[in-house]
């Protein structure tokens, strides 16, 4: 039974590598097609593809020997960006299997920084579009990504690991859309333009609220965050009056001392009807805690928070068991898939030698038959294929299922005896010569069919 190859994953990523070298090894994404095709001149490796993100440095490739061509791919690499021992002593290799696994465990967001984010996902995409642009995606690789992308988007719909907060920001986000589900009528104020601050706006500008205003010590820090996100900028001063226009406020500074106090608050709620909510989430704390016994003023602080993040990241976790058990499943399809790809060559044979005796037996009926007209010619081709089809089916789903277990070897040495395939002349190269005239014609749609079978 003829060997398929093997498909191979040599990298690095952020569990692996710090930064400094995952910047020394990655390729920027205009070099990366010249570093496809430049991979697939090396001996024994027949198809690439490049995931380079902020986190991982990936190389993944069909190949013949997976030691011997990891070996290979490898010392291009290091060579080619100066890496000398780092890429070994920091990287990885998976084959086959846990290839698979660790590409749609990637592709899925469960090797991610924060489980189960799905930016990922559109990167894996365009690695895969890239090799295909490059010329560098062949069958191997192009399964292998397909079906990581079919598995993520599986994944993605059958369970929550992608729908709750992960972090304080995300989840005073996620706690102002509960309460306004629909942002475009409301007004919001964020106080702070740090780290926290400018994650917070962000989402919240991703709702597309009404009025989104940013406040902060340093105007320049505020006018920068307002322009990225859509928004005012102001200054800490302009808080009084900005309390009493807004519906909510989420506050995120390193302040030592309250900036929203209690009689602002008290202030803002004087002549309206409606509520306002406040949402802090600095430590310590930036609003009077005393605001929150206004009427008309709810008050949240971090702590609230908190107990939102490890009910979400306790959820996400058992979700990703279940996604893990998805992954699971698809790693086994693609093996089965991967051991099939080994009988090809037979199934091929057999597919060609049962379309030569087919044509050139219909050529000699239709030879005796001069007085068929064309419908009846082309009846007998469909009636013929069909019985050919019908009756390899069954024997080619028997072979390629069993090709991954034990037992496959065996029977494709008995595959081969009983039909007599080592005696068909180019076995595994060119069809034998068949009939030829009309046969000819019909024949082809057949034997494209069939040769389907064997793929």
């Amino acid at each position: 039974m003829a060997a398929s190859m093997s498909v191979v994953v040599v990298g690095l990523n952020h569990k692996t590598a710090k930064l400094a070298l995952r910047e020394r090894a990655s390729w920027s994404e205009a070099e990366i097609p010249s570093a496809l095709r430049a991979l697939v001149t090396l001996p024994g490796v027949h198809e690439a593809a490049i995931l380079a993100t902020c986190n991982r440095v990936e190389i993944y490739a069909a190949v013949d020997s997976p030691a011997r061509e990891a070996g290979r791919i490898r010392a291009w690499w290091g060579d080619g960006r100066g890496l000398g021992p780092h890429l070994e002593e920091s990287g990885y290799l998976y084959v086959d299997a846990e290839a698979a696994g660790h590409l749609f465990s990637v592709t899925a967001g469960l090797d991610s920084l924060v489980l189960g984010e799905t930016q990922i996902l559109g990167q894996v995409r365009q690695a895969y579009r890239t090799a295909q642009l490059a010329g560098t995606l062949g069958k191997n690789l192009y399964e292998l990504f397909d079906r990581a992308l079919a598995a993520a988007k599986r994944i993605h719909t059958e369970t929550a690991l992608s729908r709750t907060p992960v972090s304080v920001p995300h989840a005073a986000v996620e706690l102002i859309r509960r309460i306004f589900p629909d942002l475009r009528q409301r007004a919001a104020l964020v106080v702070g333009a740090g780290r926290t601050a400018a994650l917070a706006a962000r989402q919240l500008a991703a709702g597309q609220p009404g009025r989104l205003v940013i406040a902060n010590r340093t105007p320049a820090r505020a006018g920068a965050l307002a322009r990225e996100v859509g928004a005012e900028a102001a200054g800490l001063e302009a808080l009084d009056p900005l309390l009493g226009q807004v519906d909510v406020v989420l506050t995120a500074t390193s302040s030592p001392r309250l900036l929203v106090t209690r009689e602002m608050v008290a202030r803002a709620l004087e002549n309206r009807e409606r509520p306002l909510f406040l949402v802090d989430i600095a430590v310590p704390r930036n609003v009077d805690p005393q605001a929150g016994s206004l009427e008309g003023a709810y008050l949240y602080v971090i702590d609230d928070l908190q107990v939102l993040v490890a009910r979400e990241l306790e959820a996400r976790a058992r979700e990703a068991a279940r996604a893990r058990a998805i992954v699971a499943e698809e790693v086994a399809a693609f093996g089965e898939w991967q051991a099939s790809q080994s009988v090809v060559p037979l199934v091929r044979d057999l597919v060609r030698r049962a379309e030569a005796i087919r044509q050139a037996e219909l050529e000699k009926t239709l030879h005796r038959l001069p007085e068929l007209d064309e419908r009846q010619r082309q009846a007998l081709e469909q009636l013929t294929g069909s019985i050919v089809h019908k009756l390899l089916h069954d024997p080619i789903e028997s072979l390629k299922q069993s090709a991954s277990r034990p037992e496959g070897a065996e029977l494709a040495g008995a595959f081969r005896r009983l039909f007599r395939l080592e005696e068909v002349e180019g076995a595994s190269g060119q069809a034998p010569a068949a009939g030829t005239g009309r046969a000819e014609a019909g024949g082809a749609a057949v034997a494209a069919r069939l040769e389907e079978r064997a793929r």
